[in-house]
């Protein structure tokens, strides 16, 4: 029956997933229902919570999947084997650190200088500014979602 998940199921879910990724709360859920439904259809561990099902199942979350997808094709982007976005060189998506190791150079969305991510406030105003639809879509894409999850990534790993 797994088999069967694994290869008619997931494999849909997943498909051009380093592309497709949904920020939505609600889209995550969504996703996550499909295999926490058909894992609560296996008799031997139907009794047990969505997490315990998925580690008897030797499972991870569709979202943990999506995260290491992310993170593999920004690798595969670093070292070359597959083009980069935008045509742009390595030298201008990576810099080396010897302390962090190669890290992702996020670029805003209206020009090529480096992005900042803190969200600035004043005095006058300590309220949170809202977003555009403009900048939310721009953040949450493969660019930045991505190049920030390899920018967490310890310096063994990247």
């Amino acid at each position: 029956m797994m088999t069967l998940y694994k290869t008619l199921i997931r494999s849909k879910l997943e498909y051009c997933c380093p592309i497709w990724d949904p920020s939505k709360i609600e889209e995550i859920q969504l996703l996550e229902s499909v295999q926490r439904k058909f894992s609560k259809k296996i008799l031997e561990v139907q009794d047990m919570d969505y997490w315990q099902r998925l580690k008897k199942l030797n499972l991870q979350s569709l979202q943990r999947r999506r995260e290491r997808y992310s993170i593999i094709h920004m690798w595969k982007i670093c070292n070359e084997v597959v083009p980069a976005p935008n045509n742009t060189t390595k030298l201008d998506r990576f810099r080396s650190d010897t302390k962090q190791g190669p890290r992702a150079i996020l670029f805003s969305s209206s020009s090529s200088t480096p992005a900042t991510l803190a969200t600035s406030t004043t005095l006058a105003n300590p309220r949170i500014k809202t977003q555009s639809s403009i900048t939310t879509l721009y953040s949450n894409s493969f660019k930045i979602k991505a190049a920030k999850l390899w920018n967490k990534l310890p310096k063994e790993v990247s």
